[in-house]
């Protein structure tokens, strides 16, 4: 049996695509550790979350994602690590309970050491850390326990709590000069122009940068339009792409009835802008629940921060928030007095800094997911973000 080979449908003419403007912003952010890793109810078991890590060997803080929330998630690796940097580092881990999880004071201490002491395996275990470096205890609350009158209280002081007799164990992660992109445009608009409809059984569309496929899409009929929607995941892969001098492409195939298939490949036009400033981010953590004064750690934190990263020529904006727990008039005040409490420490610091912005949004915006205990405390912020313009070349 003789096969006739398919013939091209030659009924793709063109794709009309819109212009992405994009500007580009050179960031360094840091992300401050929350020094807590919590527990399922009566539970002394790691959560898999925490347990990421497959080789200790290729582990690397310039490796970790620009994500607060991901970054807590390797907290356990990030003070092996640094454990093992600082040989003079020991670490206090104090196993603590919701008050409630078990029927007595005695079974709560011992469920609180139980949780202190797998934690300790596992630094011991997959870090190689010295055991006498590492000292475990319990309590039966923490001693900044929130509040039990919302039932995220509970899940929130299930815990463990870490300190130490140096605080560069919980130094944040700075990821420096990084670019950061974002646009105006919400959506890429993507108009065929065919030749012929008729028979079109189906057809594919997949945009790529860096030439992997960062987005696809099918359907079944005719294509008339089809808008992509431009989240920042998106935004930034065409954006890096874009940078680095590569094409950001999409690629357009349609099938017809008797499976002949035609594919056209097109350049997406891309307007890439640089900002002529830089922008440092610090997101101040941890305030425990409904508190708004600066600890010693976090006033030492700002300290560093003011000192590297702001300049004579720096803008300053600092932003309070808390997290979903509570009235929403009582959080607005609560992040107001976290953002003003940053301002007075920082104008102490640096008299004559210029800051623009001082406000209180409350739970308006929750960054992370709420329905976590780590998402609240990460939510629970202030962020000082600081604007300074690149010098001329």
């Amino acid at each position: 049996m003789k096969f006739e080979e398919k013939k091209p449908l030659k009924r793709i003419d063109s794709l009309v695509i819109n212009k992405i403007e994009i500007e580009q912003t050179t960031v360094t952010q840091t992300f401050p550790i929350l020094p807590y890793i919590f527990f399922d109810s009566a539970s002394s078991e790691i959560k898999p979350i925490y347990l990421k890590n497959s080789n200790n060997d290729s582990f690397s803080e310039a490796g970790l994602p620009q994500d607060n929330v991901e970054i807590y998630y390797r907290i356990l690796d990030l003070i092996g690590s640094r454990m093992n940097s600082n040989k003079k580092a020991n670490l206090i881990i104090n196993g603590v309970t919701d008050g409630a999880e078990l029927s007595n004071t005695t079974l709560r201490l011992k469920l609180g050491m139980n949780r202190a002491e797998i934690i300790k395996q596992y630094l011991i275990d997959n870090w190689k850390i010295e055991e006498n470096r590492i000292i475990t205890k319990s309590q039966e609350l923490p001693n900044l326990a929130t509040s039990t009158q919302y039932k995220e209280g509970f899940a929130e002081n299930r815990r463990v709590e870490f300190s130490s007799n140096n605080s560069e164990l919980f130094e944040p992660v700075s990821h420096t000069k990084f670019l950061e992109f974002a646009t105006t445009n919400d959506k890429i608009q993507i108009s065929p122009k065919l030749n012929n409809q008729n028979d079109i059984k189906h057809w594919t569309m997949h945009l790529s940068a860096d030439d992997r496929i960062i987005y696809n899409t099918r359907g079944d009929k005719p294509l008339e339009l089809n808008e992509i929607q431009l989240d920042s995941k998106l935004i930034n892969q065409i954006g890096n792409s874009t940078a680095k001098n590569k094409l950001v492409k999409v690629v357009f195939q349609i099938i017809d009835g008797e499976n002949n298939v035609e594919s056209s490949e097109y350049q997406i036009p891309v307007n890439l802008k640089s900002q002529n400033f830089e922008l440092g981010r610090l997101n101040l953590i941890v305030f425990d629940f409904d508190r708004s004064d600066l600890s010693k750690f976090n006033q030492n934190l700002i300290s560093k921060f003011v000192e590297s990263s702001i300049k004579p020529e720096s803008t300053v904006n600092i932003i309070g928030s808390t997290d979903k727990l509570g009235e929403i008039d009582y959080n607005f005040q609560l992040s107001k007095s976290r953002a003003e409490n940053v301002n007075a420490f920082i104008r102490n610091k640096m008299p004559g800094v210029n800051i623009q912005k001082i406000e209180g949004i409350g739970s308006s915006l929750l960054k992370y997911n709420n329905d976590l205990p780590e998402g609240r405390f990460y939510c629970r912020t202030v962020l000082i973000e600081v604007k300074t313009p690149l010098e001329k070349r």
